[in-house]
């Protein structure tokens, strides 16, 4: 589902109109999601909206370029991982 048509849905099935459901809801929303994931300690995990989203950390990594000869470092850091449940992977299958 589109961002269009899930505004659609929520303006036909609330008392809300599409663009206050656009502009503050989803907004509003998308801010919250982003500031608690951002505050997630490495192997926290969080399910929103039969989304699930994992912080891993990731080890440093190092070695040469086939290319170039020249060695690189990658330094360590932790990264999101985001993955949908089982009930989003039956509607999709249907």
């Amino acid at each position: 589902m589109t961002t269009t048509a899930f505004v659609k849905f929520m303006a036909e099935n609330s008392d809300y109109s599409q663009k206050v459901i656009h502009h503050e809801f989803l907004k509003d929303f998308e801010v919250a999601r982003a500031a608690y994931i951002e505050k997630m300690e490495a192997g926290e995990t969080v399910k929103i909206t039969d989304v699930n989203y994992k912080v891993a950390h990731v080890e440093e990594r190092s070695g040469v370029s086939a290319m170039l000869g020249k060695e690189w470092t990658k330094p360590a850091h932790d990264v999101v991982r985001v993955s949908i449940t089982k009930a989003i992977k039956k509607i999709k299958d249907k």
